[in-house]
């Protein structure tokens, strides 16, 4: 990781950095660069399928698999980083997306037991993300694999970060999901709910807006901030594709709120709400 307090210019998956990775119990590495797990299938980078069925047992955590010496190398790391980036190292929070965290809730919680660590689970539309990440990037297959296979490992992957993140999180009590999508619709009033939920000041610099100085060696072509991007391969899902996800990722789907063309209000009870969000705002007005 690279940059200064005020922005990091490198990765911001703590699991993912090579010079830190083999810092790390091997727990808490991330899905590339995975030369200990050579799969014949899928080789050693498994962005996309480390959840599916094929790759789950070798990624999922949970609390019993927690050791004393796994913390104390774990939170080492936090401090030299908090050490080097923060303004103040006595009040910082420290933000890690290592994307193999969705099915290591427990294993995390206990590794922070003292530190009370909050989950925030951010979940999009399988049926685009799935489709999405068959076609725009997908993982280095080693073999030919038919198409609608290759769908149904990345269903699988979604469905079991997913839902194990949902099953997972609640318990701590330091856990929210929210939909992308909501954020795309109200991203202000979904940044201030998230900050509330984990205790942190909310500024208007947090939202996305024009004019906003981007980062110290961001891509000129990056996207990602301003203006906001919607989905633009909703519409490219075909019946076949859809019935695959339909069938692996479906039952997690629905409690989402999640269809494939059309959307519906979300019945799982750790997703923000924005109909809360809107009774909050009236009772404040």
């Amino acid at each position: 990781m690279s940059g200064s307090s005020d922005y990091w210019v490198a990765t911001d998956e703590l699991g993912f950095v090579r010079n830190r990775m083999r810092q790390l119990p091997s727990t808490l590495w991330s899905s590339a660069h995975r030369d200990d797990l050579d799969h014949p299938l899928v080789g050693n980078e498994h962005a996309s399928v480390y959840a599916s069925n094929l790759l789950l047992a070798e990624y999922r955590n949970t609390a019993e698999d927690a050791t004393p010496e796994d913390s104390t190398r774990f939170k080492r790391i936090l401090k030299e980083h908090v050490a080097v980036y923060a303004h103040d190292p006595q009040t910082a929070r420290f933000l890690d997306k290592t994307h193999t965290y969705t099915i290591k809730v427990p294993y995390l919680d206990r590794l922070l037991d003292a530190n009370e660590p909050f989950f925030l689970l951010v979940v999009r539309n399988p049926y685009t993300m799935v489709f999405r990440a068959v076609r725009r990037k997908p993982p280095a297959w080693r073999r030919d694999l038919p198409y609608e296979d290759q769908l149904r490992l990345v269903a699988q992957h979604w469905n079991n970060s997913t839902r194990l993140a949902l099953e997972d999180g609640p318990p701590t009590g330091r856990f929210l999901a929210l939909r992308f999508e909501d954020f795309l619709q109200k991203p202000a009033e979904v940044i201030q709910a998230v900050c509330k939920a984990v205790g942190l000041s909310y500024d208007d610099d947090l939202v996305p807006r024009a004019g906003h100085r981007m980062p110290f060696a961001t891509l000129p072509w990056d996207r990602k901030w301003f203006p906001l991007q919607g989905d633009e391969w909703r519409d490219k899902v075909n019946d076949v594709e859809a019935q695959i996800v339909e069938e692996e990722c479906g039952e997690v789907a629905a409690q989402l709120g999640y269809g494939r063309l059309t959307d519906t209000a979300p019945i799982h009870p750790a997703l923000l709400s924005l109909a809360g969000l809107a009774a909050a705002s009236q009772l404040v007005a």
